[in-house]
């Protein structure tokens, strides 16, 4: 009987990597399979299976401490709120479908609940899952790119070219970003040379991939961690989460106007990268406004689906901005309500329930993600939200408090 219990256990292992192994293959553009319709089926399928496999493995039960049980409402309940508004606005206004309403929110509900069960069957040793599926990925495209342009090419990282756009997988990259914060940040790997091999790996990987605003975010994210984390002042951390919500409405209304938008791209030899134009293709559909009501998430997707301009090489464009994405889908309130959730709220509830360490590991990989949305559609990745929503859950669950704090 205890046997038959570890094969299970284990096949359920093997079940979750290959899970992540084709997640990851399911959304690269350079293999045809970048189409946002398939992503979702594809992701939904395995994502079920996985699920079912978990439930069969565990006999239907599911152990938690508390700390776990905090963890799992604190990733789960922004899914949930943007739902229920969601469906609200659907039975009001009927801006958005009922499909686009349940295949954008079912999405995000079932990656949160991937996160959630994958740490409840193998605790922190789904993150080595990740990291393995995220790897395998990875370096099958450095393959590729040796086979096709020689060893060189990886010296080509940033530039404009054939070999550079191959190695710079969008998510798979910000996961490498992400995963290197998170181990400099905290104990996940306790000896210290394995530690070095893995970040080393995955920096690497990570200037293979040169996401130059990943590369700003993991910067800042790091050192606000390490001085607010010498400062142990329990207020810093709330302040500047209240203040990283004004500067995202402010970002917001920037992208709203075409020729502010413009005119400080110029001004300071910014690169848009043709995102200006992206987002003049939604100014006739909101307003940068406190009266201004959403239309329910998966509004925007719904919108491009429709759109001839937002066609590139076959493939819908994203918006590329998910500030933006989120206060055309969920209106000006439910918007601060949104990210008042998410950060100062949830921060507040993880310093008086656990500590000051944790809220701010939880802090700092949130700062990182949220520059990275500012210019890319982090949000939508299931692969990124699957390992971010997984790496706050080992955050808040098992981050050692110093006594003192």
């Amino acid at each position: 009987m205890m046997k038959n219990k570890v094969d299970l256990k284990q096949f359920e292992w093997a079940v979750f990597v290959i899970v992540m192994v084709v997640l990851f293959f399911s959304t690269q553009t350079y293999f045809g399979t970048a189409n946002y319709s398939r992503i979702y089926r594809i992701d939904r399928y395995c994502i079920l299976f996985f699920l079912g496999m978990s439930i069969c493995a565990n006999h239907g039960l599911i152990r938690y401490r508390n700390k776990n049980l905090l963890a799992f409402k604190i990733v789960l309940f922004p899914c949930i709120y943007q739902f229920a508004i969601s469906f609200f606005y659907y039975e009001t206004n009927h801006r958005i479908s009922f499909s686009g309403l349940m295949e954008a929110n079912t999405q995000a509900i079932l990656v949160c609940l991937m996160a959630i069960v994958a740490y409840n069957s193998f605790g922190r040793k789904a993150l080595r899952g990740v990291l393995i599926a995220a790897i395998l990925n990875y370096f099958v495209y450095v393959i590729t790119c040796i086979i096709q342009y020689g060893p060189l090419a990886l010296f080509q990282a940033g530039t404009d070219t054939k070999a550079s756009r191959l190695l710079e997988v969008h998510e798979v990259t910000f996961v490498f970003g992400i995963l290197i914060v998170y181990l400099l940040i905290s104990n996940f790997f306790v000896k210290k040379t394995i530690k070095k091999r893995w970040i080393t790996l995955l920096v690497i990987f990570c200037l293979l991939g040169f996401k130059r605003i990943l590369l700003v975010a993991m910067l800042l994210g790091l050192i606000i961690y390490f001085c607010l984390q010498k400062r142990k002042k329990s207020t810093s951390i709330l302040v500047m989460a209240v203040l990283a919500i004004v500067v995202s409405l402010v970002w917001v209304f920037l992208c709203s106007s075409w020729d502010l938008l413009t005119g400080l791209s110029i001004k300071f030899g910014i690169d848009l990268a043709g995102r200006n134009w992206i987002y003049s293709n939604f100014y006739p559909y909101y307003e940068f406004s406190l009266s201004y009501v959403g239309a329910g998430v998966g509004y925007v997707q719904e919108m491009i689906y429709s759109m001839t301009t937002m066609v590139l090489g076959g493939h819908s464009i994203g918006l590329h901005n998910e500030y933006m994405r989120l206060f055309i889908e969920l209106g000006y309130v439910p918007y601060i309500i949104y990210f008042a959730i998410v950060w100062p709220i949830s921060i507040k509830i993880l310093q008086h329930k656990i500590g000051y360490k944790t809220a701010l590991e939880y802090f700092a990989l949130w700062i990182v993600t949220a520059i990275c949305i500012a210019t890319d559609n982090l949000l939508t990745y299931p692969n990124f939200m699957m390992s971010f929503w997984l790496i706050l859950i080992i955050v808040i669950s098992e981050t050692q408090e110093d006594s003192k704090t």
